[in-house]
């Protein structure tokens, strides 16, 4: 068999050939923020008031004949209307652990795209608190733009303290870019203590959640059909809220035969 969504020319007779000659994977998973997260405070601080769920789900190999996975279908559903949520590929671009301490991440992945390989720059970026910040941070970060230019800089002024899954939306830092493929150097100052990452997300699904779910079908997605492959990591985000929520994730991959 040969690829199917990352082909030039993909087909559903295809797709359902391979879920039978492999079989699909199917997941569902429960996860919660248990309590408030910081409000934005400033526009500098990010684009809108996000938050990250404390779970990172990792990509099992899907075996021999195949490349990885390809979403068919993704679904969630929180306990609070009036809010989005954006699932996708995460990438943990790099850390800052307090008080001034940077731990280099990954770079961006080069992906097959309608059967050419492209390398991905992430349009959508989090700075994310996983450890309770103290201190009020003014981040700093060195990056490579969407063309591979490098030296490119930001600031982020958090202008507060961080509650732990706190997630800020920095995409409004780039002046012109439009996204970023790495992060080669990250500063921090007024930090005492705590861990801020810097995540870069490929969106696989997104939705808004009023009183019913509004969402974009996958097969009709304008989304880009990324590759999913072994030992990736999935995040699952919330915006527009602060507060304690819970949310469930159901989910349905197709092989993508080699």
């Amino acid at each position: 068999m040969a690829n199917n969504f990352t082909s030039v020319s993909p087909n559903l007779d295809a797709a359902y050939t391979a879920q039978t000659n492999f079989g699909s994977y199917n997941r569902q998973f429960w996860t919660r923020i248990p309590a408030a997260t910081t409000n934005i405070t400033a526009v500098t601080q990010g684009q809108c008031v996000a938050q990250r769920y404390p779970v990172r789900p990792v990509i099992p190999s899907v075996g021999a004949g195949c490349d990885g996975f390809i979403a068919t279908n993704i679904s969630c559903f929180s306990n609070t209307p009036g809010t989005a949520h954006i699932i996708g590929l995460e990438y943990l671009l790099g850390t800052i652990t307090g008080p001034n301490t940077f731990t280099d991440g990954v770079a961006m992945p080069i992906k097959k795209v309608r059967g050419t390989s492209v390398q991905t720059a992430a349009s959508i970026i989090f700075a994310v608190a996983d450890i309770q910040v103290v201190g009020i941070p003014n981040i700093s970060m060195t990056y490579t733009d969407q063309d591979g230019n490098t030296g490119n800089t930001f600031n982020v002024p958090i202008n507060s303290a961080i509650a732990v899954n706190t997630a800020y939306m920095i995409n409004n830092r780039m002046t012109t870019d439009t996204g970023i493929r790495d992060i080669t150097s990250m500063s921090a100052s007024s930090v005492t203590s705590g861990r801020i990452r810097i995540y870069g997300i490929l969106p696989l699904y997104i939705s808004l959640q009023q009183n019913t779910e509004y969402r974009v079908p996958l097969m009709s997605s304008p989304l880009v059909p990324y590759l999913i492959q072994a030992g990736e990591f999935l995040g699952v985000y919330r915006l527009f809220s602060t507060q304690p929520s819970e949310v469930f994730v159901s989910m349905n991959l197709t092989p993508e035969p080699t």
